[in-house]
């Protein structure tokens, strides 16, 4: 888990990096959150080198990752998935699988955006109701 596609890309591809060093038919699965063309991109510079690969981004903190109950997204060929899902079991509680590369970073934008619009109407709710009298108590 990166924290953006510029530190997955060097860390794959740079002067030292990993995916040139994997056996065929090695499965990589990338947990980072990045953008679908970039999950897409990834798969297929894996492809190329005869390696399996998921996009595989995750929702959860610190605190839910060590309690083992992440929620993962997945894209990628779903044997794949299938073969990662004793993994997927042990660290989270959760697996979607969305379809093809870079379904799972799709699903997770849209999650995200899902997410900060709740967000937001939740702190327009709270906002209106004490313009109104409410107090912050009594609305929730």
């Amino acid at each position: 888990m990166l924290a953006h596609p510029e530190a997955v890309k060097d860390m794959a591809l740079g002067d030292n990096g990993f995916l040139d060093r994997l056996r065929p038919d090695t499965l990589w699965v990338d947990c980072s959150t990045v953008n679908p063309s970039f999950s897409r991109q990834m798969a297929a510079e894996a492809r190329s080198r005869k390696i399996r690969f998921l996009d595989a981004p995750v929702t959860g903190s610190k605190g839910q990752a060590a309690k083992g109950e992440l929620v993962f997204w997945v894209g990628g060929h779903e044997a794949d998935v299938q073969a990662c899902r004793p993994l997927f079991d042990i660290m989270g509680s959760r697996v979607f699988y969305g379809g093809g590369h870079g379904a799972g970073t799709s699903l997770k934008m849209v999650v995200n955006l899902l997410l900060a619009e709740a967000m937001v109407a939740f702190a327009e709710g709270m906002a209106l109701g004490q313009s109104l009298g409410i107090s912050a108590g009594d609305a929730v």
